[in-house]
């Protein structure tokens, strides 16, 4: 998986199943690797274990566009910084 690529979060138990977003930043804690994913639909911030996360298909993004309100801020540094990543089971908001 590459930075800036759309993925899917899969995760049935989780409240952002089916939810599309662009992945921003990953991180290795040892048990796989984790992701900040923004979502296309508020832009908010999640962690997402790499195993939950599938390539997102045409329909996905046509379903779920880019809300550009919530992506005035993507390239700000620290929305992504390392310091707010934590190892994950499931995906979480970014606190």
């Amino acid at each position: 998986m590459r930075t800036n690529s759309i993925k899917k979060i899969h995760c049935e138990k989780s409240n952002v199943n089916d939810n599309v977003g662009k992945l921003l930043r990953k991180y290795d804690f040892g048990n796989g690797p984790i992701w900040i994913i923004k979502l296309n639909v508020n832009g908010m911030l999640y962690l997402v274990p790499e195993n939950m996360l599938t390539t997102a298909t045409k329909e996905d993004r046509k379903n779920q566009p880019k809300n550009e309100v919530y992506w005035n801020n993507e390239y700000e540094g620290r929305q992504t910084s390392i310091n707010r990543m934590r190892d994950v089971e499931d995906p979480e908001p970014v606190s």
